[in-house]
């Protein structure tokens, strides 16, 4: 008889590796971004409709330098120089990407007060990305922005899931599981994460498919009445290899390495 994943007490891992793949995916979007709408796809043109205050070449020439495209050189600091201009016009992608450049130092010094300023302005104005981003840093308390606690978090985050954003709703998911939102039964708070897993997975966010297929794969239980490890279980998901494959498929159908490894373990 197989066993069902056991899930410990101590939530601090589990909450780790959601933190983890959530500032990830947050910041991994300047590397992936296309430009969208720019007014040329040549780069010389490009940079004659940026220096001529055009803000959406402005914004698209700071990826390019972000990724190194368009016969670009791949250079953060240009990057931020451009990204800077966009964003003093209000552009909020421009805002963003330069928030979590301050925030990370990358192509500008760690600045905290400067990556809290632009990324308040591009979550004031309905941004997810920037609004997970705030959610995620005050979940994790390494790095301190001013004004920014933990309801303060958890509000950018709702607000994200409101929107339908994947990578904040497999975020939450993964605090529910860690059992991290307060005034909620552990029970209840793995039933929500596993519905928030779903609907990020459904929206092929890749993240969740695998999560998915790992709970799927091991299954997924939790004490009892919050009683000790080796007493009764409450199980929330079965062992089903047939999900299991099904859920490594979509993720592996992406591109998703650990997803193929993990079809190719499957019995």
């Amino acid at each position: 008889m197989r066993k069902v994943l056991v899930v410990a007490r101590d939530s601090r891992q589990v909450f780790a590796r959601a933190l983890g793949v959530a500032l990830i995916c947050i910041f991994c979007v300047i590397a992936t971004s296309g430009c969208s709408d720019e007014p040329s796809k040549d780069p010389v043109k490009l940079a004659r409709q940026a220096n001529d205050g055009n803000v959406k070449a402005q914004l698209n020439l700071g990826l390019m330098y972000m990724k190194g495209d368009g016969g670009m050189p791949k250079d953060a600091s240009k990057a931020a120089e451009w990204f800077q201009k966009a964003a003093d016009q209000g552009n909020v992608k421009a805002q963003f990407y330069l928030g979590e450049m301050y925030l990370h130092g990358v192509g500008v010094p760690k600045n905290g007060p400067k990556a809290s300023e632009l990324l308040r302005a591009a979550a004031d104005q309905g941004d997810a990305q920037a609004q997970l981003a705030l959610a995620a840093v005050g979940f994790d308390g390494f790095i301190q922005l001013p004004g920014l606690d933990i309801d303060k978090a958890r509000g950018w985050l709702q607000k994200a899931v409101d929107q339908g954003f994947a990578p904040a709703q497999f975020y939450l998911g993964n605090l529910y599981l860690a059992n991290r939102i307060g005034g909620v039964e552990w029970w209840d708070s793995c039933r929500k994460g596993l519905e928030l897993f779903q609907k990020a997975a459904g929206q092929g966010f890749v993240p969740a498919q695998f999560k998915l297929g790992e709970m799927y794969k091991g299954g997924f239980s939790i004490p009892a009445d919050n009683g000790p490890p080796g007493g009764p279980r409450k199980v929330l998901v079965a062992p089903d290899n047939r999900k299991a494959k099904e859920w490594y498929e979509k993720a592996a159908a992406q591109g998703d390495k650990k997803a193929q490894e993990a079809l190719n373990g499957l019995k």
